[in-house]
């Protein structure tokens, strides 16, 4: 009986352990852009590597803004950021692309060099891409930023996956 007394003490003072506790659950990857001037074409654009399962948020900034209208296209002549990151799981996905007030920023969203949803036609912020099939594990996708008009700003994009 003695030995069975420390025991109890204990377990009633730290607590019984669980087996369904696990890790913590992880944070969302942070990302801040690297070369404002070297992210500037898709061929260049930053990769991003690491552990996003749980989230990713890239910061970073537009230094001009800029654009021609060509037909229901836009050149963008000043600063574009692009980035790329593969897809850890099948899923849905989800970006949005939001900044501080006093500019017009678009967005394109690629998926492996093709498929391109240019984000484009409102003022409104965030700026959200979302589409209704399932993205494939191991897709590349590549996330552009321009502004086009207004003065240089911050920008945030927030990246999630609800896996399938």
């Amino acid at each position: 009986m003695p030995r069975i007394l420390p025991l109890a003490i204990l377990l009633i003072s730290v607590g019984c352990p669980s087996e369904d506790e696990g890790p913590p659950p992880a944070a969302p990857l942070t990302y801040e852009e690297d070369d404002d001037g070297g992210n500037h074409r898709r061929t260049f654009a930053e990769e991003i590597d690491g552990d996003w399962s749980a989230g990713l948020t890239i910061t970073g900034s537009m230094a001009a803004c800029g654009a021609d209208e060509n037909g229901s296209e836009w050149e963008y002549t000043e600063d574009r950021d692009y980035y790329e990151f593969e897809l850890f799981a099948d899923g849905w996905l989800e970006v949005s692309l939001d900044w501080d007030e006093g500019s017009d920023l678009d967005m394109a969203v690629r998926t492996n060099g093709r498929d391109r949803h240019m984000l484009d036609d409102t003022d409104d912020q965030p700026v959200e891409y979302a589409r209704e099939d399932v993205h494939d594990e191991g897709d590349d996708i590549s996330v552009g930023v321009f502004c086009k008009t207004g003065e240089p700003t911050d920008y945030t994009i927030t990246v999630e996956l609800e896996l399938d």
